[in-house]
């Protein structure tokens, strides 16, 4: 049997977004399915907002594992190419005072 490879996928998160997740009020992500995302793989996302067309990133960071996978269901509203993910968090940190 072949041994599935898990990924890290590094994702930024908006300020509004991130502090649902941070406060634990939120373990879902609805992302374009443009990294071929599977169960098992891994989400570091880091939290910012733009400014002046920039990403700029707070430090804070939380680093997710995807536990669940819909994508592709377009009689539910979910556009193909677009994914739901369930997610529990498996680290957190503050790499700068905020």
């Amino acid at each position: 049997m072949k041994a599935v490879e898990q990924k890290f996928h590094k994702v930024k998160c908006w300020s509004e977004f991130f502090q649902m997740k941070w406060d634990g009020k939120k373990d879902w992500e609805l992302r374009k399915n443009d990294r071929n995302y599977k169960v098992g793989d891994f989400l570091i996302q880091e939290e910012g907002d733009v400014q002046h067309d920039d990403f700029v990133r707070t430090g804070r960071v939380l680093t997710e594992q995807i536990t669940y996978i819909l994508k592709d269901q377009p009689q539910f509203g979910l556009e193909k190419g677009y994914c739901i993910m369930s997610t529990k968090e498996i680290e957190r940190e503050k790499t700068k005072e905020l």
